[in-house]
């Protein structure tokens, strides 16, 4: 276990997991606690509202600014295009706009969101395998813009069955919406998608349209559903089943290296404002009454299981028979250096990167090789031994090694970064006393830099553990020489 969390990039994932951990037990509060305590915050924001206004200095100033107040106060009328619904889009659309007014290509070149950018995907290219990248791309498919817009089609179908006219237009104002808000990002910032990507995308990244469809789409019809719920408990399940769709759909565009995970966020916030004006646009229809209340067409419900039939007809035929196109490997981009001290043109290339590119550990070595088979094998002679990388399989030996500790384990060395980029190998060697926990750690990034000779750059980093830290961080040993 202390290889593969040694650096704080292998933390990732068991971040990732607490967060699971974190958002089932927030899920549990709500659903046992969550209704008598909003009605408690409520009760006292009411009461200390009225206090505040029973104040003479308060009453004062109320009539004093109250023209201001007024028209503040129309402001969020719910009857009133003018009100609420103008107001969410203002507040709505802000956010998003400032996004794109900082999210060009510059910004995404040098700021500390294009390092985590691509930190993040170059960790996640190290964990993927053949099942969870087969799992991950049926499950984006629910979120591309042919299965969106089917689904759309139909529950505008089944809407109108239902007679639920008010719905109808916030239902396609959300979809539409956001697909073509995440349109224009695209054409404002032109970010070209990541090149780990699995498959072939034909547009630009900036903002992620999977993920601003999936908020705007599967967002707008748990509301419909959290609305028609008879119980709190139902209502919170719903809720949170629509949370966990939304955020793995995210999370598969991340897995195929469609996308950076700014642009996933920046696809949340455009579908979240989208899918918000559009409840705002709801309201407000109910509420100058175009929701005419009747009873369904007859046979309104068998149609509407037919239409859900065909759509999930379709969305497994739209799965298994229309193959995303492989992305093409881009060509390696070979430099010929003078010195390979022209790899670090100033003290940041020295040393290895957090997430947020913040310095962690310098580089000890510098190798030079023609061939890079000659060059592991006087690693190995040395008494160094090759390790996995990090991965899925690599994650359950870790675990037994833990529950199980074995001295002669051989456990993957976490993800590393230089400049971005993960470590290409990792070697290991036992210390004195030999414990799982005792080792010298070699860790080796295969540059696209050559000498004039002809010879392979290859950067190294070496350090050794101690036993652990606090009873479970592994201790990083002061004494490297030895």
């Amino acid at each position: 276990m202390a290889e593969l969390w040694l650096s704080r990039a292998g933390f990732f994932f068991a971040l990732l997991l607490l967060f699971i951990l974190l958002l089932a037990f927030f899920k549990r509060l709500v659903l046992v606690a969550g209704k008598e305590v909003g009605g408690f915050m409520l009760a006292l924001w009411q009461a200390l509202l009225a206090a505040i206004s029973a104040q003479p200095a308060a009453q004062r100033w109320r009539n004093r600014h109250r023209p201001a107040l007024l028209w503040f106060a129309a402001r969020w009328r719910s009857d009133s295009l003018a009100g609420l619904p103008l107001s969410t889009l203002i507040l709505a659309g802000i956010p998003f706009l400032a996004i794109l007014g900082v999210g060009g290509e510059k910004w995404c070149a040098t700021s500390r969101w294009a390092t985590f950018d691509r930190s993040a995907l170059n960790l996640l290219a190290a964990f993927r395998a053949e099942l969870p990248t087969t799992a991950f791309t049926c499950l984006t498919r629910l979120g591309d813009s042919e299965t969106i817009g089917v689904f759309t089609l139909l529950a505008a179908a089944i809407l109108c069955l239902f007679r639920q006219f008010s719905y109808l237009l916030p239902l396609l104002l959300a979809v539409f919406g956001s697909d073509t808000f995440a349109l224009w990002g695209k054409l404002l910032v032109h970010r070209p998608r990541p090149s780990l990507a699995i498959y072939r995308e034909p547009f630009f990244s900036f903002p992620s349209s999977h993920a601003a469809l999936a908020v705007a789409f599967y967002g707008f019809l748990a509301y419909l559903f959290i609305r028609a719920a008879p119980t709190w408990s139902r209502k919170v399940n719903i809720f949170f089943a629509t949370l966990w769709l939304i955020l793995a759909i995210g999370l598969s565009r991340l897995y195929l290296g469609a996308h950076y995970p700014s642009d996933v966020l920046g696809g949340y916030l455009a579908g979240g404002a989208w899918l918000l004006l559009a409840i705002v646009l709801g309201k407000w229809r109910r509420t100058r009454g175009g929701s005419l209340a009747s009873e369904p067409v007859a046979g309104a419900r068998p149609f509407a299981l037919v239409l859900l039939g065909l759509g999930l007809v379709f969305l497994l035929v739209h799965t298994v028979h229309s193959r995303l196109p492989l992305a093409s490997p881009a060509p390696p981009q070979e430099l010929v250096l003078s010195t390979p001290s022209a790899l670090f043109p100033g003290e940041q290339e020295k040393y290895t990167e957090t997430f947020l590119g913040e310095r962690q550990e310098p580089l000890n070595f510098i190798f030079l090789a023609r061939e890079e088979r000659q060059l592991l094998a006087v690693i190995e002679r040395a008494g160094w031994r090759r390790l996995a990388q990090a991965d899925f399989a690599a994650l359950a030996r870790a675990v037994r090694a833990k529950l199980a500790p074995d001295t002669a384990a051989v456990l993957p060395i976490a993800p590393t970064f230089w400049q971005g980029k993960v470590q290409d190998f990792n070697y290991s060697r036992p210390a004195e006393p030999p414990r799982l926990y005792n080792a010298h750690r070699l860790r080796l990034w295969r540059t696209g830099a050559l000498t004039p000779a002809g010879e392979r750059i290859y950067l190294g980093l070496a350090n050794a553990t101690e036993g652990l830290q606090w009873g479970w961080l592994p201790q990083l040993s002061p004494m490297l020489d030895e």
